[in-house]
């Protein structure tokens, strides 16, 4: 069989069961295959959690799901996944395991722009990366701005005053 569960084992012997059958078999998943391991949630602009996009240091998440060749969820954890985001800024993420073939990745990037999101298992990309992920600035918090440059200095009647501002979010 392809598909992992439990089936019900029957052994026969001139149309008689055998002792101790029928008895339950259980079929486990096979080990895991890169190539069938799937992105579950990405952050990406329009989706429910992010309906307005990722904002530099708003934090984001990707979710893993773990299967074998035949597409059967691996039940449990331990696969070796490293996710690396690279852009203006380069992460390598912390992935949490959750025991049941499920992993997320919980991470705050805080440099606007496009980064490429690579999820790996013993370093074999899975389905679907890598995967572009736009960075879009975060909203302006004028306590966290700053000015600088002579014209906040002084400034002479008639002249033409100059300084530059760094908004921050």
């Amino acid at each position: 069989t392809t598909i992992a569960g439990t089936y019900e084992l029957r052994i026969t012997s001139y149309g008689d069961a055998v002792a101790g059958t029928p008895r339950p078999l259980p079929v486990r998943p096979a080990p895991t295959h890169t190539p069938s391991c799937e992105i579950t949630s990405f952050p990406d602009e329009g989706s429910l959690t992010y309906p307005r996009g990722v904002f530099a240091g708003g934090g984001a998440d990707v979710g893993i799901a773990t299967y074998d060749v035949y597409k059967n969820p691996r039940e449990i954890g331990g696969d070796e996944l490293t996710i690396l985001v690279v852009g203006n800024e380069t992460q390598s993420v912390d992935v949490v395991d959750h025991g049941d073939s499920t992993y997320n990745s919980p991470f705050n990037i805080t440099i606007s722009g496009d980064y490429l999101v690579n999820i790996q298992i013993e370093s074999v990309h899975i389905d679907g990366s890598p995967r572009n992920l736009l960075i879009r600035p975060a909203e302006i918090d004028p306590s966290k701005c700053e000015s600088f440059g002579w014209g906040i200095i002084g400034a002479a009647v008639g002249a033409t005053n100059r300084f530059k501002i760094q908004a921050r979010g």
